[in-house]
């Protein structure tokens, strides 16, 4: 069987993937493909996540990626897409006493790096989503330039513009193994030969086998399921403003979403084997209790979808 010969291989297309080729791409980085085992590009991870853009975070690094992502998103370059990438909810982060003194001593840090944060009392954070028990937290930061990703126009985005500078992306391509012992790195896939300069592993949940498959260094990848379900609003009470109500004291968060539902995540992270998983009831029951005690009026009869 014929060789196919690239100098760049991406093992999935997920954001991850798709992204890799579009910039590596537009830097002129030579013939690219991008392979993916499913069907359709997002499949697993892109296209269930809950697509929220939240740039707090406590470790520095990882804060300046999301303030770079964020400011990509909300400014895309001239052309790549033509609607608005993120919707501007808003994200209220709640803290307790540890958390929120430490909250206070680094905003002025946190909006020098360019973050739009307003410190918000328990009481003003009340205000906002009349639900919560404002005695179980000492404050919030709410985060008005942050929000909701909207995930199939970004990967249309990047796969349009990959396309148009010549990217190719092969669906239902299996990589069954890897030899890096010679030139390059060849690939057999479930649609032929491949022989690449250099391989992007991409391949989310699977990028430990992939891994391991290449022998490249042993850096543990562990994948981790996170349920979402989403129910019904309580009659009476208007979500529609609401931003994203997030809690790490409370392993949950929370927001409205169109048709008068809500979505909500217990925040669980189970170790899993590659699959593809439903969603974990029980993590979902053990959250409702928590959401309980924050939010009592959301705590659903029946839920929608999981």
């Amino acid at each position: 069987m014929a060789e196919s010969h690239y100098d760049i291989v991406i093992i999935g297309a997920g954001i991850a993937g798709v992204s890799a080729a579009y910039f590596l791409s537009e830097r002129g980085a030579g013939r690219i493909l991008v392979v993916e085992r499913e069907r359709q590009p997002a499949y697993h991870a892109t296209g269930r996540s809950a697509s929220t853009l939240v740039e707090l975070d406590s470790n520095y690094t990882i804060q300046r990626l999301k303030l770079l992502g964020g400011n990509f998103l909300r400014n895309p370059p001239e052309g790549m897409s033509e609607l608005p990438l993120v919707e501007r909810r808003g994200v209220l982060l709640l803290f307790r006493s540890d958390g929120w003194r430490m909250l206070e001593q680094f905003a002025p840090a946190f909006r020098g790096d360019g973050l739009n944060l307003e410190l918000l009392s328990a009481t003003q954070a009340g205000q906002r989503v009349g639900v919560l028990d404002t005695t179980l937290f000492e404050g919030a930061a709410l985060l008005p330039d942050g929000g909701y990703i909207d995930v199939h126009q970004l990967l249309s985005s990047y796969l349009r513009g990959a396309r148009s500078r010549g990217v190719e992306l092969w669906t239902t391509a299996e990589v069954t193994g890897i030899d890096c012992s010679g030139r390059g790195v060849r690939l057999e896939t479930s649609r032929g030969r491949i022989r690449a300069s250099l391989v992007v592993n991409a391949a989310g949940a699977w990028a430990g086998p992939i891994a391991r498959m290449a022998g490249a260094t042993a850096i543990p990848l562990e994948p981790l399921r996170r349920s979402i379900a989403v129910f019904p609003a309580p009659q009476g009470i208007d979500v529609s403003a609401w931003p994203l109500v997030w809690s790490d004291p409370h392993e949950l968060y929370f927001r409205p979403e169109p048709n008068g539902v809500i979505l909500f995540c217990p925040m669980d992270e189970v170790p899993l084997e590659p699959s593809d998983p439903s969603a974990d009831d029980t993590a979902i029951a053990a959250g409702i209790e928590r959401l309980r005690a924050l939010a009592p009026a959301l705590v659903p009869r029946r839920f929608v979808r999981k």
